[in-house]
């Protein structure tokens, strides 16, 4: 949740950035191959946190829902970068365009802030702040 993507989900989001930049200057399939591994390690990352961020705050009935937003997002973004590709024509500029997608996104996540997971709170022994991450939410509703 929210705790643990702190913890990790900016290590996810860096590793995704430098990893999509790199492959615009990739000299090898082999090197292009890597560095797209690793950029998929940081998406899982990103994409596991986010997805039990918003499962978690989601009233019971809108839980199946939102977890097909997700979805659907996804799907979006991969039929937006197949135009893009069509517009942008050389493979190393793709990759330069999709590594500025993940920098917005980067910079969208620290200027945004997000609601402690008061879950993440009970597992790390911190029950008052947990109680008040569940006011906090409560509140915002």
């Amino acid at each position: 949740s929210s705790g643990i993507n702190a913890e990790y989900g900016i290590l996810g989001s860096v590793l995704s950035v430098v990893s999509v930049a790199a492959s615009s200057v990739a000299p090898n399939y082999q090197v292009l191959l890597f560095l797209r591994i690793i950029s998929g390690f940081g998406i899982f990352v990103n994409f596991t946190g986010t997805y039990c961020w918003v499962i978690e705050y989601a009233p019971t009935y809108l839980r199946i829902p939102m977890s097909g937003f997700i979805a659907l997002g996804w799907v979006a973004g991969l039929y937006c970068s197949i135009g893009l590709s069509y517009l942008l024509g050389d493979w190393h500029n793709i990759f330069l365009a999709i590594a500025g997608v993940n920098i917005l996104s980067l910079l969208a996540y620290f200027l945004i802030p997000l609601p402690e997971s008061p879950r993440f709170s009970l597992i790390k022994g911190r029950e008052e702040e947990a109680k008040k991450d569940f006011e906090e939410a409560r509140q915002d509703q």
